[in-house]
Parts: structure tokens; C-alpha cells; sequence
């Protein structure tokens, strides 16, 4: 009597705690449905749980010649009278575009930068009180030129000097934009952070799997070497240089 009643306790128990069973069936179950739809539509929940990754930095860089020489000049004019003064600077700049011209420079590699236009004052005394009367008018305009043909950086510093400039800045020498080189060293940065990032998974017992994110970063750095900055020299002494430019990639793998 006693064993069926033992018996019969522990069928009671077992029916009490099939509820509990049943619904924390249920509830994996639909936590598993929700889960695996939210992965698929890429919002990246599932991959929290279910997914190990690693990161790797992988970078890329190059030495080249630089391409573009870029050079500022301003010329100016002085007169008592203003327009006058913007007259003939107007007239000196003109000049000085068509001689680039003639040169070689394309329009499109000229850019008048700046116009600038002001009044001297010239200090006095007067009853012991430090005055200021005005004088002649300046007037100033800048012009950015862009030379695409670096050998030819000197030639353009003796045309500069001898025209009416006041300023001559330059050369400054950087790259041109060539999308087909910087593509190149990207695909490099890229196999260089792959190489580093199954190395690591190997010494796991892992592989790499699809990428999850990548993000990129790059520099550039010009290397000017020691060149003759002698105005009216003409001729050699001007070298272009290098620029260093690097490429870095932080690519995240997925581990399998």
C-alpha cells in the first residue's frame, strides 16, 4: 500500500512539473525563430550569440615620384589714385596669365586667389600727438598656378622672377589623384590584414570565415629632397621628390 502510494506521489510530481517543461520548450523555440529572422535581415543580434569574429589592421604603402608642382604669385601696383592703382594691377596680371600661358599652363591650372586693396598711412606730429595721413593706394592680386610637367618647375621660377611679381611661393610638390594606384594599395592592405588575421585563427585551431566589416584610413607624406631655390637660375637644380603614401584597412572576420 505504501509503494503505490509512493508511486503515485511521484506521478503527481512529474505531471505538476510538465507545464514547466512544455513552456520553456516553447519559449527556446520561438527565442530560436525570433533570433535566426533577425540574422537574416542583417541587424547582427543573432551574431552576438552566435558568432566569434576577430579584428586586424592590415596596411599598405608606397614611394612615388611626385607629379604636380604648385606655385603662387602676386603682383602689385602703387599709386595715389585707386583706380589707377587697381587699373594697373589688373593690367600686370593679365600679362602675367597670358605669359603662363604662353608657357604652357593650361587655364584650367590658373586660379586667381585673392584681390587685395588698401590705403598706406603715412605717421606725423602734430602738437606733440602722433598722427596718421593717408597716402598711396596698394592693390594686390594673387594667382595660384598649378604645373603638371615637374621638369619644367625651374624653367617656370625663372619666368616667375622675371616677370613683375612682388611674391613667388613655391615649388610644393604632391601626387596626382590616380584612382587605378590607390585601388592597388588597398587590395594590399587588405591581403596584409587577411595574412595577419589566419595566422591568429591558426594558432587557435580556427579559420577565417566571410568579412563582417571593413574600414579605412590613409596618409600621405611628402619627401622633398635638397633642391636650389636660386630665382633666374633656370635650367636643372629643382627636384621633385617623393611622397610616401600609406593605406590601412581594419577588417573584422568572422571565425569558424
Amino acid at each position: 500500500m505504501e509503494e503505490k502510494m509512493q508511486t503515485a506521489g511521484g506521478s503527481c510530481c512529474v505531471r505538476d512539473k510538465a507545464p514547466f517543461f512544455v513552456g520553456l520548450l516553447g519559449f527556446l523555440l520561438i527565442a530560436w525563430v525570433f533570433l535566426t529572422a533577425v540574422d537574416k535581415l542583417g541587424l547582427g543580434v543573432a551574431s552576438m550569440f552566435s558568432k566569434r569574429s576577430i579584428t586586424v589592421t592590415g596596411s599598405a604603402n608606397r614611394q612615388q615620384a611626385n607629379q604636380l608642382a604648385t606655385f603662387n604669385a602676386s603682383v602689385s601696383s602703387k599709386n595715389a589714385d585707386k583706380a589707377k592703382a587697381v587699373s594697373e594691377v589688373n593690367q600686370k596680371s593679365e600679362k602675367l596669365i597670358a605669359d603662363l600661358k604662353t608657357f604652357g599652363i593650361d587655364a584650367k591650372d590658373l586660379k586667381t586667389q585673392s584681390l587685395s586693396i588698401y590705403q598706406d598711412q603715412q605717421p606725423y606730429w602734430e602738437d606733440g600727438v602722433q598722427k596718421y595721413k593717408n597716402t598711396d593706394w596698394n592693390a594686390t592680386i594673387s594667382v595660384d598656378i598649378t604645373l603638371r610637367d615637374v621638369s619644367r618647375a625651374s624653367d617656370l621660377t625663372d619666368l616667375l622672377a622675371k616677370a613683375e611679381t612682388s611674391n613667388i611661393w613655391g615649388p610644393n610638390y604632391s601626387l596626382a589623384e590616380e584612382e587605378p594606384e590607390k585601388t592597388a594599395l588597398l587590395k594590399q592592405a587588405f591581403d596584409n590584414a587577411k595574412a595577419k588575421a589566419e595566422g591568429l585563427a591558426g594558432g587557435m585551431g580556427l579559420r577565417v570565415g566571410k568579412v563582417i566589416s571593413v574600414i579605412e584610413g590613409s596618409e600621405y607624406s611628402p619627401v622633398y629632397p635638397m633642391r636650389d631655390m636660386g630665382m633666374g637660375a633656370g635650367g636643372g637644380g629643382m627636384e621633385p621628390g617623393t611622397s610616401s603614401v600609406s593605406t590601412s584597412l581594419t577588417v573584422t572576420f568572422e571565425l569558424r
